[in-house]
């Protein structure tokens, strides 16, 4: 890295090194280590609500540097809270963030946690990490639109009839009024299978190319390289743009490295959407989807948060919500679609459309744009394109990969944040379980292929995943 760069890069240094991490106006900040077991730092998000029994979250969870310079999931034995609602998990691997009372507006607190310190070693650095959620509350709701189609969710026999799912048992496949029908459709679903009836917490947008940068930064060198495009052991100007293995940002990816950049120890990544080799700039596209994700990508950055792959169900719920269904409805909720216009401040944090505040506004072109960017503190749902729930760009921007409604041995086992030595997921299992792309489009439409998680292609609009716990 030449000089230039250097003068761009900032450390926050308290007793270690640690990071701020923003994603979407998630703001982490002030971390600090309080005692040998304890770190404390401040979390704020904008435009949170809750409202009734209708809210957003924030999943937090850390990483910590060992003694051989591997950074490894941190298990949180206990935390404390002020300005915020806590909600803790068995499994250890992080908190649940919400807002303290019912409101709207930007949230702003501060978290303690407690961890075992004899797992670190001396001197451990810490990344803390945040994502933003939105909670999908426990009911009945309905699947398929009663189009007509054969690979639409549809009731028995009569393809023009959705399907209720109205408990968490098992739902039968057959041809009665009470069974699920689909053309792939040839068993029934176990009740352990997450049918999107019991709540959940879904991410409230798609990764974004900082989340991704994030996480390859925190992976060893050869996991790096099953994670990315180019040939990271003959990196040059030419390939330095690692997602599309290319010389310049190709489709609005600005995921790169240094063009002298050498795989002997872990490579630093970064945001270049602008292309003049200063990494991390307002303009280097840092909140725009993360596209030329292969499944096996979007899988691996869901396991080493420490979430989940979203079912087929449980996308559709986050969708369409309790409403009845809608013939060729979109995620928000009606058929209206139109397209965004010009981009204003390409790239930025504020990144924006000539058009914003059009009803059924969607992102139906190759190139992925700011997540979150039809939303703001006064659209509505059919402005923003959001989900009956919160989530945004259910449809549009890019697909979304959705663990496939047959795979009944899919039980809903959660991320343990910790990937295998070659950077693949090792929570899932990988021979049996499928995906289904949902939501470029149309909330009901179903394709008629299946994706396994061993497919490494990485394209152009690729696909990206909602991640759930």
């Amino acid at each position: 890295m030449n000089y230039k760069k250097l003068k761009k890069i900032t450390l926050l240094l308290v007793l270690f090194i640690t990071q701020i991490i923003l994603a979407n106006n998630l703001n982490i900040s002030n971390v600090t280590k309080i005692s040998d077991n304890k770190l404390s730092f401040d979390v704020s998000w904008d435009n949170s609500w809750w409202v009734s029994t209708y809210r957003d979250a924030a999943w937090i969870f850390i990483k910590y540097k060992n003694s051989s310079g591997q950074w490894q999931h941190l298990d949180i034995t206990s935390a404390t809270v002020s300005g915020f609602t806590l909600y803790t998990y068995p499994d250890n691997k992080g908190v649940m963030l919400s807002r303290q009372f019912s409101g709207q507006g930007t949230v702003t607190g501060s978290v303690t946690v407690q961890f075992n310190d004899g797992i670190l070693g001396p001197l451990p650095d810490f990344k803390v990490f945040g994502i933003e959620m939105v909670y999908i509350n426990q009911g009945a709701f309905w699947v398929g639109d009663g189009d007509g189609a054969l690979t639409t969710f549809h009731q028995g026999n009569n393809v023009n009839l959705p399907y209720h799912i109205q408990s968490a048992g098992e739902i039968t496949v057959g041809n009665t009024s009470n069974d699920l029908k689909a053309n792939d459709l040839t068993q029934n679903i176990p009740a352990t299978y997450p049918n999107g009836y019991d709540s959940f917490y879904m991410m409230k947008y798609e990764i974004t190319q900082e989340q991704y940068v994030e996480f390859l930064n925190t992976l060893t060198v050869q996991q790096q390289q099953t994670r990315t495009e180019s040939d990271l052991a003959n990196i040059t100007a030419s390939n330095r743009f690692v997602m599309s293995n290319s010389s310049l940002p190709n489709s609005r990816n600005g995921i790169a490295c240094d063009s002298n950049a050498t795989n002997t120890t872990p490579i630093h990544f970064y945001c270049d959407l602008n292309n003049n080799e200063f990494e991390n700039e307002n303009n280097d596209g840092q909140n725009l989807a993360c596209n030329y994700l292969a499944v096996s990508d979007a899988i691996a950055y869901t396991d080493w948060a420490a979430l989940r792959p979203a079912t087929e169900f449980e996308y559709e719920k986050a969708c369409r919500g309790t409403a009845y269904p809608i013939i060729d409805e979109y995620a928000n909720g009606t058929i209206i679609i139109v397209n965004y216009g010009t981009i204003i401040n390409s790239g930025m944090p504020n990144e924006t459309y000539s058009n914003v505040g059009t009803n059924g506004l969607i992102n139906s072109s190759v190139s992925p744009i700011r997540v979150g960017g039809f939303a703001t503190s006064t659209t509505t749902r059919l402005q923003s394109g959001a989900g009956f729930y919160g989530n945004v760009e259910l449809s549009g921007n890019t697909a979304e990969y959705c663990v496939l409604s047959q795979q009944g041995n899919y039980s809903g086992t959660l991320g343990d944040g910790v990937l295998n030595v070659y950077g693949n997921q090792n929570t899932w299992d990988s021979l049996a379980t499928y995906f289904m792309p949902r939501g470029s489009n149309i909330v009901s439409k179903r394709n008629n292929f299946y994706t396994p998680i061993t497919d490494l292609s990485r394209y152009q609009l690729g696909h990206n995943i909602r991640g759930c716990r």
